[in-house]
């Protein structure tokens, strides 16, 4: 995995030795028991030394393709040689920091030496880098030793360079030179937006769970529970966020790493989906029957949600924070009728929306009077300290795992059936192409049934904030 400057919460479990898996980890049982050429955890971390293979291969041939072509085309290969470098750095590198592939310790230091040669790395410096990012300590990491092992990676890839030189200097210069320059890039892109999204650090990591990228970067992605548990083998890191149910004080991106530089085009995309969400809703409000399914659609799926979670049965007050939908209200309209004993605050940064929930709920005075209105931007510290439940919006700026994993309660977000999942989930409608996501962080203090407000409800008044 890339190395970062940014310093992680001290892990759980810490990485596996070259000898004996570290304690905490899961054993995997079934078939992959019965382990094969010499492999310790997994028989799927064959896969592994198989796409080692590939890419090694891949590279030698794209650079015996350049060989005696022109500059331009020479060149133009570098950044194909240089993803390859990259790409095994962050899967099959990194994964073989953590959890060495074989019983015996001379084939994994023979296996970290072609790595080394693979990636042009030596892999007792990058293991030495990594592992130090993931003790959390502020600082450089501390000298590394002299080894054998270490200058054994260091002579082979000097040998190999030493080579190429004096049989192909031109490839040495306008291929591999650059290409490794191109590696190192995206390495760095990589370590630094595996912990910031949109100007944010978050050290705790931030996981991506898109299906193809996890498929062929080994499972990369889920690095929120990587950094909770380092030595869990990397077929188990999903099975880990099941589990856990949690987002530990991080988030979930619909980007890769690489990919989030961008986030400010992101952001421009988002604009322009708020703004036809925003027509949606002033089509419900001029069609009384659209209205009316949205509404429904809403109750029947917070119904089913709420009810898998308890939080149906609570029978004292509590407070539920709605952020945004002031426009078309329809999340206050389900949830009002199903938790009769809870208060809501409506936090929208909209004037407009404001404007128009209070003028329909002057029609309702009965649900007025347990509805505290908040013209802002949601902050969670401010606006969520006292609640039991935040439901966020479809047309929400920035990232629903991001945001919620800074609530100290449960939180609903509204997304598109194609988004990948960041939780337990019911269908909105087929139509409406939405469902609900359920997300606890870690430091949610759910309202358990029957328990009183962790703080007073202030009286419902609206209240004036940033536009």
């Amino acid at each position: 995995m890339p190395i970062s400057s940014l310093h992680a919460s001290p892990p759980r479990v810490v990485a596996a030795k070259d000898t004996v898996a570290s304690a905490g980890t899961i054993a995997m049982g079934g078939p992959n028991e019965r382990l094969w050429i010499g492999l310790r955890h997994d028989a799927r971390d064959a896969w592994l030394l198989v796409a080692a293979g590939v890419q090694a291969l891949l590279s030698v041939g794209l650079i015996a393709t350049v060989v005696g072509e022109g500059t331009l085309t020479r060149l133009l290969a570098a950044p194909l040689l240089g993803g390859g470098i990259w790409w095994n750095a962050n899967t099959i590198a990194h994964i073989h920091i953590h959890r060495p592939f074989f019983r015996a310790r001379g084939l994994n230091r023979l296996f970290a030496g072609w790595l080394s040669l693979t990636t042009l790395i030596p892999q007792t410096i990058w293991r030495h880098r990594h592992l130090w990012h993931h003790t959390g300590k502020a600082g450089p990491p501390p000298p590394l030793r002299a080894s054998p092992q270490l200058a054994a990676e260091f002579l082979s890839i000097a040998t190999l360079l030493a080579v190429v030189a004096v049989v192909e200097p031109a490839t040495l210069g306008l291929v591999i030179a650059p290409a490794f320059g191109v590696a190192m890039l995206l390495c760095q892109l990589q370590g630094h937006y595996e912990h910031h999204e949109r100007g944010t650090a978050l050290p705790a990591g931030i996981s991506h769970y898109s299906r193809w990228y996890n498929f062929f970067w080994f499972h990369d992605g889920f690095h929120i529970e990587h950094h909770l548990e380092p030595a869990r083998h990397w077929t188990a890191l999903p099975a880990l966020r099941e589990a856990a149910g949690a987002i530990p004080n991080g988030g979930a991106s619909a980007l890769p790493p690489v990919l989030r530089w961008g986030s400010s085009q992101l952001e421009r995309l988002e604009s322009f989906r708020n703004d036809a969400l925003g027509g949606l809703e002033r089509l419900a409000m001029a069609w009384p029957a659209l209205g009316v399914y949205m509404v429904e659609s809403h109750r029947r799926a917070f119904a089913t949600l709420l009810a898998s979670r308890g939080l149906l049965d609570a029978s004292a007050p509590f407070m539920v924070v709605i952020v945004g939908g002031g426009l078309f209200p329809r999340t206050l309209f389900a949830l009002a009728p199903l938790l009769p004993q809870a208060r809501f605050r409506v936090v929208d940064g909209s004037a407009e929306s404001v404007t128009h929930l209070m003028e329909r709920l002057a029609d309702a005075p009965a649900l007025h009077s347990r509805v505290e209105i908040v013209t802002a931007d949601f902050d969670a510290e401010r606006y969520a300290d006292n609640a039991a439940l935040v439901v966020l919006p479809l047309a929400l700026r920035g990232s629903a795992a991001t945001l919620a994993a800074r609530c100290p309660c449960p939180v609903v977000a509204h997304r598109w059936l194609s988004a990948g999942r960041i939780g337990p989930s019911t269908t909105i409608s087929l139509w409406l192409w939405k469902r609900l996501d359920w997300l606890a962080p870690l430091s949610a203090n759910p309202l358990p049934p029957g328990s009183a407000v962790r703080s007073p409800l202030t009286q419902p008044q609206p209240t004036r904030g940033r536009p």
